[in-house]
């Protein structure tokens, strides 16, 4: 029996842990909140917690999202998927049915005014035919240089960038001395390592001289590409039967190569008197050139051009030349590449770097402003490029034909017309007979040295 009386105990009532009492002996008492750090053995387990709650969330929406987005795709399957299929086989083949039309195009040899089969002159045997497969052994890259058309590109990359022999004027304008030679011999430029024959093939003169040095140009060992404007002459002297050239070149619209020529000259003091103070003078003076392209590949500087000349033009074209374009400069310059065997130093950044140059950001751009197709300058250059013209509208055809029928051998192989299309002889008759533009007959080059003039003595002294 306890005899001690029970204790009067008063608890304390219990006050939060995060607050404090807070007493001023007054009548009022007050709660004052203090904020105490987390536990750190407790924050884990809190994150733990809140990162599987939005993974749950995250999973149910898109569970949800899916089945509704599938619902919606099952309900247009019916119309939606089928008709996006449709566009694209329709597209893809249109796209095949045109150059399904261009091959048969190409293929078929070109015509003169009666109907019969354009044969190539006696004097381009020289030049190997595309459809033959390329021996890299004995064949010799002939470049066709057409002026203002991406000659400089081929010239550069060839002699800075692929470290290739090249024969153009380049030789004998790094050193006089070595064209009066008696043989053929290597210039090499001190300063860059290039390598150049001492010929000027740039030239009638130049490559009468050419051929005199002993030895076919053609014939030279390690002899990396030759480049010259004169198809004819140029083939003929520099060429024999066992180095035979391989003709590539790159092309240019006919309205813009004017141009490019128009600016070119006027901004050299001895031919900037020549060409006038506007394109518009330029174009109806006598410095224009007329059909630059048709003339040197039909052989006809002079006189007044016929379809029959035109449709030599394209033969040769079709199957001597492996066609570039300037406005697809790198696809052209890559294609030749491949076409030749060339490569470069890939170990040498400088190489590397050589070739972006030329193709990317050293490529000059045109520092005046094209004339539009309304403008009265295109319509006076028009009048003397109306057959260069129709050439280049089919040169743009062989280099997409070419570029889908070239093979590893190097040969194109141009596939044969199929027999079940009938033309019919009033649409064969409009295609070889290639008429003349009413425009250009009111101008006779053949009243003017305009031709030998601007190849040979104004512009390829200086591209």
């Amino acid at each position: 029996m306890n005899r001690n009386p029970p204790s009067h105990r008063f608890d304390a009532p219990t006050i939060p842990t995060n607050h404090v009492h807070v007493s001023n002996h007054s009548s009022q008492q007050r709660l004052v909140p203090v904020y105490k750090p987390v536990d750190p053995a407790r924050a884990p387990k809190t994150a733990v917690i809140l990162f599987t709650v939005f993974i749950l969330f995250a999973g149910t929406y898109h569970i949800i999202y899916g089945l509704q987005l599938d619902a919606m795709m099952q309900q247009s399957s019916s119309s939606t998927h089928p008709a996006m299929a449709d566009q694209y086989i329709n597209r893809s083949n249109s796209e095949m049915q045109r150059m399904a039309e261009l091959i048969q195009e190409v293929s078929r040899p070109s015509s003169d005014q009666e109907g019969n089969p354009i044969i190539l002159p006696q004097e381009l045997s020289n030049i190997a035919d595309v459809q033959v497969p390329i021996n890299r052994e004995e064949d010799v890259p002939f470049f066709w240089h057409v002026p203002r058309s991406g000659g400089s590109l081929i010239k550069n990359t060839a002699a800075y960038c692929l470290d290739l022999v090249q024969a153009s004027n380049m030789g004998n304008a790094i050193d006089g001395e070595g064209a009066d030679l008696p043989q053929l011999a290597t210039v090499v430029d001190t300063q860059t390592g290039a390598k150049f024959l001492n010929v000027d093939t740039i030239s009638p003169e130049g490559l009468d001289l050419a051929k005199h040095k002993g030895s076919v140009v053609g014939s030279y060992p390690d002899l990396g590409v030759i480049i010259t404007p004169y198809l004819f002459i140029g083939s003929q002297n520099l060429l024999n039967d066992e180095h035979k050239g391989r003709m590539f070149a790159m092309m240019r619209h006919p309205i813009r190569r004017a141009e490019s020529m128009f600016w070119h000259l006027r901004s050299k003091p001895d031919t900037g008197p020549l060409v006038g103070d506007s394109l518009l003078l330029f174009a109806k003076g006598p410095a224009i050139e007329n059909n630059w392209m048709t003339r040197f590949l039909s052989n006809k500087m002079g006189g007044q051009l016929t379809p029959d000349d035109e449709a030599l033009a394209r033969e040769v074209l079709r199957t001597k030349t492996l066609v570039g374009l300037v406005r697809r400069k790198n696809e052209s310059y890559h294609r030749f590449k491949d076409h030749f065997g060339w490569t470069i130093n890939d170990a040498d950044p400088n190489k590397v770097e050589c070739e972006g140059k030329y193709l990317e950001w050293g490529w000059v751009a045109s520092d005046y402003t094209p004339v539009g197709e309304d403008s009265e300058e295109w319509k006076a250059l028009k009048i003397s490029n109306t057959f260069d013209l129709r050439l280049y509208e089919y040169a743009e055809k062989l280099f997409e034909v070419q570029g889908a029928l070239i093979l590893e051998d190097g040969s194109v192989n141009y596939q044969a017309p199929d027999p079940t299309m009938v033309i019919s002889p009033s649409e064969t008759e409009q295609e070889n007979s290639n008429p003349v533009d009413t425009e250009a007959q009111s101008y006779d080059p053949s009243e003017t040295n305009v031709i030998d003039l601007i190849a040979s003595d104004l512009i390829n002294m200086n591209n």
